[in-house]
């Protein structure tokens, strides 16, 4: 083999691994219950019940939800979301706090969805991304969701 193909293979291996490392939990076709309650441990032990996240959603529903969002959580509940692009507010009703994202993935794992993949922050533990499909027979039930900006709020 050629010193370039074996550098080429070495740096595709070591981009693979570091790509891996940097992800977090993965739960992947498995299903795995353990990374989930592991990452809703580390959430719930953060002690947040007063935070606020940017959330952006992938999916086949109305407008308002799929523009990145700031959410504002308090005692588990939605108190104000507004747009991220121009500070408007939306419809609190439409968005999800950390624990209802902990409990989409939940309810995926126990209904056997077709597909659900999450990334978890490796700090915090709240997923960070969600792909869904609920059944490959389904048209248009699949779902991302991306959280990211996590902060304590007062």
């Amino acid at each position: 083999m050629s010193t370039h193909r074996l550098r080429a293979r070495l740096l595709a291996g070591l981009l693979l691994v570091v790509t891996v490392a940097s992800c977090g939990d993965v739960v992947g076709p498995t299903n795995d219950r353990a990374a989930l309650d592991r990452n809703r441990d580390l959430w719930e032990a953060s002690g947040h019940a007063a935070y606020s996240f940017t959330l952006s959603r992938a999916c086949f529903c109305i407008v308002e939800v799929t523009q990145p969002s700031r959410v504002v959580v308090r005692n588990d509940s939605v108190v104000s979301v507004t747009a991220v692009s121009d500070g408007r507010p939306l419809n609190t009703q439409y968005f999800p706090t950390v624990n209802a994202l902990f409990e989409f993935i939940d309810e995926a794992i126990a209904n056997n969805a077709h597909t659900i993949r999450v990334v978890y922050d490796p700090v915090l533990g709240y997923p960070v991304e969600i792909d869904y499909d609920g059944s490959l027979m389904i048209a248009d039930d699949e779902i991302s969701y991306r959280a990211s900006a996590v902060t304590r709020t007062p």
